[in-house]
């Protein structure tokens, strides 16, 4: 998979020193946090800081998410198709929550 060295950073007004270290410990953890939720895997994560200045090194950051399958359950044959084999208001629905078009699914 095709990855990428990404550095975040911010440029501040002069931060107290007393907070630097929560600050710069909060943002590696929430980029760490969103990067996993979002499937996006990467090798090691660096912070650095100064009075100015938070940054976060990302080593390895993949370009794009893996791939993979999302299963959902929709209604049941009987509920999602009347008589005729048109679809109800249950099977469109679906689709709908689903983004995509009745005869897809």
């Amino acid at each position: 998979m095709n990855t990428r060295t990404f550095l975040f950073e911010i440029g501040t007004e002069e931060i107290p020193a007393r907070f630097l270290q929560s600050l710069v410990a909060n943002l590696t953890a929430n980029f760490s946090s969103e990067l996993t939720k979002h499937k996006l895997s990467f090798t090691h994560i660096k912070s650095f800081t100064t009075p100015r200045r938070l940054a976060v090194l990302i080593e390895q950051l993949a370009a794009k998410q893996a791939d993979y399958t999302i299963e959902r359950k929709g209604p049941k044959i009987a509920k999602a198709y009347d008589a005729k084999g048109n679809p109800t208001a249950a099977a469109l629905g679906f689709a709908r929550s689903c983004q995509t078009q009745i005869t897809e699914l």
